[in-house]
């Protein structure tokens, strides 16, 4: 009977280690912004140009460092075909429809966006998240196509930069989690030695 104990013992210590492993800290390294649409062709007066429907949103998500209840808008300035689009804000909710000087069916479109302020900022869990200063949103055809199709969308997506030093709290909660299990094993087997 305690061989039978003792082997359960040992599988289960190493299911307790890697559960430990994986309730190491998550930290989000990227948050979704907004989306881009192709809404097609068609302005009156040149119905070959092409249209794109801007929406920005970040409520619920950024706020100021020293007011946790404060929402803070991001300020991007947008631009695609080399063509400036203007500045826009994420709060309010901004829904935009864009029409640069150019003229489609297209095979690909990039926009470059570049944030105007760059701080660091708290996400709504808490977390620190120290944005990417620029992002680029690339439009292609969808598999089997060779233009982009109208209703086309893609996600705006934010990044963080990555962090040089992790976190000393993060790293004393897995050293102080390694050293536990090391102890109850080592007390485990010394007891079965007696």
């Amino acid at each position: 009977m305690s061989a039978l104990m003792s082997w359960s013992a040992s599988r289960r210590w190493p299911l307790l280690f890697a559960l430990l492993l994986l309730t190491a800290p998550v930290f989000a390294d990227s948050i979704t912004i907004g989306s881009l649409t192709y809404v097609g062709t068609g302005v009156p007066d040149s119905p070959r140009k092409a249209k794109f429907e801007l929406y920005l949103n970040t409520e619920g998500l950024t706020f100021y460092r020293d007011f946790p209840r404060w929402s803070v808008p991001l300020i991007l300035d947008v631009q695609v075909f080399g063509w400036d689009a203007g500045v826009f804000q994420t709060i309010p909710a901004t829904g935009a429809l864009l029409d640069p000087p150019h003229y489609c069916p297209c095979e690909g479109v990039v926009f470059n966006m570049s944030l105007l302020e760059t701080y660091p900022f708290r996400l709504a869990n808490g977390k620190l998240f120290t944005p990417s200063p620029t992002l680029t949103v690339s439009f292609y055809p969808l598999p089997g196509q060779t233009y982009l199709q109208t209703g086309q969308s893609a996600a705006i997506v934010l990044y963080s930069l990555p962090s040089p030093v992790p976190e000393p709290a993060s790293l004393l909660l897995l050293a102080n989690g390694l050293l536990a299990t090391a102890g109850v094993v080592w007390r485990k087997r010394r007891a079965l030695m007696r």
